[in-house]
């Protein structure tokens, strides 16, 4: 039995990380040594207290199930605490708060609450593959890339943003993969860094 992809997979470019992944596998096979900086991996293990709390956790019958959809209640009050805490952001954890199995599945399913096929996005060049996979080409979307150049800082450019017409803008910093960060003070409009 054969299967053919959809015309939505086809259209997505190889993963990155996947070919890195490729490539590393190989020269290991060859036995190079190999540092790799590819994903980012923790290069630590967690924390001693984090590794005997989940195996506390593990054992319990109760934890044994599937948790509530949006993450326990516990769950997002912690994250809505931190957020108060960390930035002095007020989230309500009931409304703005959800639990996700991990980044890609969090970019593509929001795109896809909000866009309709060839609806504009904003994708920051260079950025995180699942922007342009999950986040445009699943949703049939139109891709506007918006560049992150060295001598801006990585910064984005607000005239750029404003004359793009998009109707989603995909931006995180710290950038992934730059790992440039947008300090208090900078500003981003063209010229007035």
């Amino acid at each position: 039995m054969s299967f053919e992809f959809s015309d939505k997979i086809k259209k997505l470019p190889p993963y990155i990380f996947f070919e890195i992944e490729k490539i590393l596998e190989k020269k290991r096979r060859e036995g190079v040594e190999v540092i790799s900086l590819s994903i980012g991996d923790p290069d630590l293990p967690p924390p001693k207290f984090v590794l005997e709390a989940l195996v506390e956790e593990a054992a319990k019958p109760e934890n044994h199930g599937y948790s509530n959809s949006r993450g326990e209640p516990e769950f997002r009050e912690a994250i809505a605490k931190w957020m108060k805490e960390r930035f002095n952001v007020d989230v309500d954890p009931e409304i703005e708060i959800t639990a996700l199995i991990g980044s890609k599945e969090g970019i593509s399913h929001l795109a896809r609450a909000f866009l309709n096929p060839g609806d504009k996005v904003i994708v920051p060049d260079p950025g995180y593959p699942a922007y342009l996979n999950g986040g445009v080409i699943l949703n049939d979307a139109k891709p506007v890339f918006m560049p992150l150049s060295k001598d801006r800082s990585f910064l984005p450019d607000v005239d750029f943003i404003a004359e793009a017409n998009a109707k989603i803008m995909f931006l995180n910093y710290p950038n992934n993969p730059t790992g440039a960060v947008i300090e208090k003070h900078q500003r981003i409009f063209r010229n007035n860094l």
